[in-house]
């Protein structure tokens, strides 16, 4: 119960910060990951094996999760 309560103290403290996080880091994220993952997904589906279109998706979709969680994690170490 203890993590939950330290968690929402944080939110509640940095909430500024998290929200320009967002906006400034996160959202242009995955912004690129989604043209990046519809240029594959196009790029297969012209080639004509649209199924390896997900593939491409998946890894910067991870890749792009992963990174946005670096400010969080600096953001509770500090």
């Amino acid at each position: 119960m203890k993590n939950y309560v330290d968690s929402l103290s944080l939110y509640k403290d940095k909430l500024l910060y998290i929200l320009l996080f967002g906006f400034t880091i996160a959202f242009p994220l995955f912004f690129i990951n989604q043209f990046v993952s519809t240029f594959y997904y196009n790029l297969f589906a012209t080639v004509g094996v649209s199924e390896l279109g997900s593939y491409p998706q998946f890894i910067f979709s991870t890749i792009t999760i992963f990174i946005s969680q670096i400010p969080f994690i600096l953001l509770k170490v500090s």
